[in-house]
């Protein structure tokens, strides 16, 4: 029995030999007395011969009183008394075993018997009414365990096995037994290759989630709580423009037109930027309306949701009571780049300048259309950037700058196509052409874009020599010398082009000739010389005849040395600054593990139907808008802000206020966006996320569930209905109720969750993955202790430590009364199903009854080809004893231990029909016992080959067996 009754006597075999021995040295103990010292030692066992009384002259003992340890010591406290009379000794326990003391100790074990006996009489009374009320002595119970099975590799993904009930499962021997245990399974089971990826937890009223996907798949070997988060669930706005990643320091407006200003200002919020390795918080952040953040420095860009962007992250701290709308969000950047840098490169036509030391923008004999190039920063090489040239003039310069009147320089920039004039009103030269100390500044244009000089692509502006110049080139003055001439030798003749001549060595290739006088003269070039015979080569043809002796000139110049006054440069430095307002190009928001783009295509749809002034349109698609959304229907238009007044219906919206204007179809309609919102969830959610979809069969899931311990069931109390917890799968649209069996009653204990696995299941992102997604929710009441899970298996059922029996005949009836028959083995464990064969089918009213007791499947009617009743056999009903069982009622008896079984006496019990072989056990389980309590993966030996089945374990230790009940013998 677990709970002993209080013994009716406590007393051992050593305490029973103890107590007689004192009992036999007191009463043989001699008539005559003897004095001893008054030591505890000398009174210890001896008889007192006297009354002993203390100093006041109470009795403390009195004579023949065996002296035990206490009053030995009460009576050594009374100081007066040195000597006691004590008996003679008689009997006393000898060092050595004696057959006296052989005699205690046989009467002490006879005593203990009788002891232990009367010790049990009250146990044998209460099994005594146990068995007045019909009860049994509990057979052996089986260990109970869950299996896991697992498919062979290299087999077809989507290959399943199916595990048949009673597939037998042994432990091999441990050391020191002789017999493995055998274990068998409970039901069938279906074998896939479904595998759990992911388990998360989240919790909507604390806004957390968990990750629990280790604890859940037994790498970490911990419990968790299957419905509480403990981690914040991360909510983001991102905010990207091409003005954050401008150069720092700079100065970043944000204007946020919200729906509801305060409720915005109200948000606990930080804003980080990226710095290339990881988000840094911005510190300068000066006032929330607008947000204005000084010293912004410059954005690295980075991948948001498939997006490189510079990007900017508004992170939430803590959830607010109501997320407000954003309609638009526009950023002002103003930069000042004071501290003036030197250009990337320049150029001098085609040729590279070294800024490192002075130079010439213009080379050292500047000309028409001579042209120097500066590259302009890409950062600032923006429309409507200030651009300032600081310009230097190396001191003292090489020689004096000698502008031209007329001097005009041409600034310009490449805008894609051609070169466009930078000489707007914006436009100011305190350098005057290069001429002096000063700055050149100017405003890009609408469009800068960047062009190939040189070999060198980057964002170029110009100062071209477009009039004048800087001073005058080397000229000549050319006159006719007669000194030094010479004579035709010979008669030319019209159309030679040699001349021979008297003496050539006054000329030059190159040089002009003068042939002749009068209206027979003639002007030409001498190409090439002959100097040893005075023969010149003309470039041209004569026109005319010419006579031996006519007189040939030479033309000579007078050269003008040049004088050139070129600027000279020390250093050319620029500066910046700019100014840009422009709508956020980008934007994304991440809540709930999801980014969604509010700009994206699906955020818009188009009016459907030419809209008059008033406060219904009509639109292509509703989408997810809701009454208190914001639309915008005209995104530059301040005014075109609208909020839905009533559920859209359809596809048409009723506005709260009316249009400002008609619009025509095909108009397009924003809506307006939450930047930060709450989970779809409406309750606390475990979610089990799997790589790929059950068959549409029946599927087991097993859960670990850890017990809470007695001091939480003690501390916790409710009143609260039970816990409701609900199983859904996203079925490619929405969440869908999925039909379970639960054996954990909501998580309270370790057990199967079993469903057919459905058709439609379809994966869905949640937590940040793609996968086949259950969660079940808990909808509804409370839990006395939080429910604590640990593993969550696949491919797992239950197996006990049990043989089953099929379809065995115990015998037959021959219609006498009160028969037994039994089994061929025992005990027998609960559940086992007894048939009898009768001769008919029962009359309707005792099959209601049957099946009432005993299930739909109770009778079995066995047909011919002819569809005649051949047999039927009937399932009976087991009873304590027959005190209640009727004449009609197919009662038994069974007796566990022994496998026997009995029947009615016909007035108390119906008695079986009498036919040949018509009681049988259609099915029963025997074994059982302690031995059965295997440890973790011990169990693992299949009986029988299963197709695709790899091997089979068990993750948890068998437990619940235990050795048949003893107590009464």
């Amino acid at each position: 029995m677990s709970i002993q009754p209080p013994k009716i006597d406590n007393r051992t075999y050593e305490d029973i030999v103890a107590q007689t021995v004192k009992l036999v040295q007191h009463y043989t103990a001699g008539e005559t007395s003897e004095s001893v010292e008054n030591q505890p030692e000398n009174l210890l066992d001896r008889t007192l011969a006297e009354d002993i009384k203390d100093t006041d002259g109470k009795t403390i003992a009195t004579a023949g009183t065996l002296i035990d340890e206490k009053l030995a010591g009460a009576i050594a406290q009374v100081n007066s008394l040195k000597q006691i009379n004590v008996k003679v000794k008689g009997w006393s326990k000898p060092a050595k075993p004696d057959a006296g003391l052989a005699l205690i100790r046989i009467f002490g074990r006879m005593a203990a018997t009788v002891s232990d006996r009367l010790n049990r009489v009250p146990e044998k009374n209460f099994l005594a009414f146990l068995d007045l009320l019909g009860t049994q002595i509990l057979p052996p119970q089986p260990a109970r365990v869950p299996l896991t099975f697992y498919l062979a590799s290299g087999i077809p993904e989507t290959t399943t096995a199916l595990v048949p009930a009673y597939t037998q499962i042994s432990a091999p021997p441990a050391e020191g037994e002789e017999e493995e245990v055998v274990f068998e399974t409970a039901s069938d089971l279906l074998v896939t290759p479904v595998q759990l990826q992911a388990v998360f937890v989240r919790s909507l009223k604390e806004d957390k989630y968990s990750d629990r996907t280790l604890q859940a798949t037994g790498k970490i070997d911990a419990s968790f709580l299957a419905f509480v988060g403990d981690s914040a669930i991360e909510h983001y706005l991102y905010l990207a423009s091409e003005l954050f990643a401008l150069p720092a320091p700079k100065t970043v407006t944000l204007n946020i037109e919200s729906s509801n200003a305060a409720e915005w200002n109200k948000l606990s919020l930080t804003w980080d930027y990226w710095d290339g390795t990881a988000w840094q918080l911005l510190l300068s952040t000066t006032s929330i309306d607008p947000v204005i953040i000084n010293k912004f420095p410059a954005i690295t860009p980075h991948t948001i949701n498939g997006l490189n962007a510079a990007w900017l992250r508004v992170k939430l701290l803590s959830p607010p009571a109501k997320s407000p709308q954003i309609n638009r969000i526009t950023a002002t950047v103003n930069i000042d780049r004071n501290n003036l840098t030197t250009p990337d490169r320049c150029f001098f036509n085609t040729i590279p300048i070294d800024l490192s030391k002075d130079f010439y923008p213009f080379g050292e004999q500047p000309r028409f259309n001579d042209t120097f190039y500066i590259a302009i920063d890409e950062v600032f090489a923006k429309p409507k950037a200030q651009v300032t040239v600081d310009v230097k003039l190396s001191d003292p310069p090489p020689m004096p700058v000698n502008p031209s009147a007329d001097l005009e320089i041409k600034w310009e920039n490449w805008n894609g196509n051609e070169w466009d004039s930078l000489l707007t009103s914006s436009f100011s030269d305190l350098t005057k052409n290069f001429t002096q100390h000063g700055k050149v500044s100017f405003t890009l244009p609408s469009k800068v874009a960047a062009k190939t000089i040189n070999g060198e692509t980057s964002y170029w502006v110009r100062a071209r020599i477009t009039k004048g110049n800087y001073s005058k080139e080397a000229s000549y003055k050319q006159h006719i010398q007669y000194k030094g001439g010479t004579k035709l030798k010979n008669r030319s003749k019209k159309n030679d082009i040699k001349l021979l001549v008297e003496d050539a060595k006054d000329f030059l290739p190159g040089s002009l000739i003068w042939i002749g006088v009068g209206e027979l003269q003639e002007v030409d070039e001498i190409v090439s010389i002959s100097v040893s015979n005075n023969e010149l080569t003309l470039k041209t043809n004569l026109v005319y005849d010419h006579d031996l002796g006519t007189s040939v000139v030479c033309f000579v110049y007078d050269l003008t040395l040049a004088t050139f006054g070129p600027p000279s440069l020390q250093s050319l430095k620029l500066s910046y600054t700019y100014h840009d307002t422009a709508s956020i190009s980008a934007c994304r928001t991440y809540n709930d593990f999801t980014y969604l783009d509010p700009f994206g295509s699906d955020r818009f749809t188009t009016i459907s139907e030419d809209a008059a002034i008033g406060k219904t349109i009509k639109v292509d698609s509703i989408g997810s808008l809701a009454v208190g959304d914001r639309i915008s229907i005209d995104p530059g238009n301040q005014s075109s802000f609208y909020e839905i007044e009533a559920a859209p219906d359809t596809k048409t919206l009723t506005l709260k206020t009316q249009l400002t204007q008609a619009y025509s179809k095909g108009t397009q309609v924003f809506c307006c966006f939450h930047p930060f919102t709450p989970t779809d969830d409406e309750q606390p959610s475990l979610y089990l996320g799997f790589d790929r979809p059950f068959p549409n069969r029946p599927i087991a899931l097993y859960f670990q569930v850890e017990l809470p311990t007695c001091e939480e069931l003690s501390a916790a109390t409710t009143n609260a209905a039970k816990p409701r917890l609900v199983w859904e799968y996203f079925n490619g649209k929405n969440w869908t109720k999925l039909s379970v069996i639960d054996e954990t009653a909501a998580f309270s204990d370790r057990g199967l969750i079993k469903f057919i696995g459905p058709s439609d299941f379809t994966e869905t992102q949640e937590f940040g993955k793609t996968l086949y997604w259950l969660r079940v929710c808990w909808e509804s009441g409370e839990f006395r202790v939080q429910p604590r899970l640990r593993r969550i298996l696949t491919n797992t059922i239950w197996a006990s430590q049990t043989t089953t029996l099929h379809n065995e005949i115990l015998g037959s009836s021959n219609g006498n009364p009160d028969r037994t028959f039994r089994t061929v083995k025992s005990p027998i464990l609960p559940g086992q199903q007894l048939e009898v064969q009768e001769q008919k089918i029962p009359p309707l009213e005792e099959q209601k009854e049957i099946e009432k007791l005993e299930g739909t499947d109770a009778i079995t009617v066995v047909r011919d080809e002819k569809g005649e009743v051949e047999t039927v056999w009937v399932r009976w009903h087991e009873v304590s004893d027959f005190y209640e069982s009727g004449t009609r009622d197919r009662h038994y008896t069974l007796n566990r231990l022994t496998g026997e079984i009995q029947f009615g006496d016909g007035k108390y019990g119906l008695i079986p029909p009498q036919i040949r072989n018509n009681i049988r056990m259609a099915r029963y389980k025997t074994d059982g016992g302690a031995k059965g309590n295997k440890p973790a993966e011990t169990i693992n030996q299949l009986k029988t080959t299963i197709p695709f089945i790899d091997r089979v374990t068990n993750l948890e230790a068998a437990a619940g067996g235990s050795d048949r009940d003893r107590s009464i013998e």
